[in-house]
């Protein structure tokens, strides 16, 4: 599943509410959101599986066209949200990280099995406005 379709249903119950969002409450959510793993919570032994999240473009691409198919603002690209995820890289939103584990994701910091990384650490958090409500 590529991080796009991960965003798109983390994100689907939040729809309705993010529509009455501004253009900079929808970039404000991903902030840090790059130098992470993500995971599906089913799979047992994260160490041997493939993050689903990449690089800071690559992530921010997959923002951009989740919001597009959930018809969320206006035409997003990768550079409305690459400086944002590259300033607090590593450390997302608590409503983000809350939703993704609602959804069925595992999210942890930054590691690589083929560099010889063998210790999953929770990623680092920070409570910004909460936005995304149930």
């Amino acid at each position: 599943m590529p991080l796009k379709d991960v965003i798109y249903h983390t994100l689907l119950p939040y729809k309705e509410q993010m529509n009455s969002w501004s253009l900079e409450e929808v970039t404000d959510l991903f902030v840090g959101f790059g130098n992470i793993s993500v995971f599906f919570t089913k799979d047992e032994n994260h160490i041997e599986c493939k993050s689903l999240a990449g690089s800071f473009r690559y992530n921010g691409q997959c923002i951009a066209d989740a919001l597009a198919e959930l018809e969320i603002g206006s035409d997003f690209d990768y550079l409305d949200f690459y400086w944002g995820i590259a300033a607090g890289s590593g450390a997302i939103r608590e409503d983000l990280n809350t939703a993704l584990l609602a959804a069925g994701f595992t999210t942890y910091e930054y590691f690589s099995a083929d560099m010889g990384d063998e210790i999953l650490i929770p990623i680092d958090t920070f409570e910004g406005m909460k936005m995304l409500e149930r």
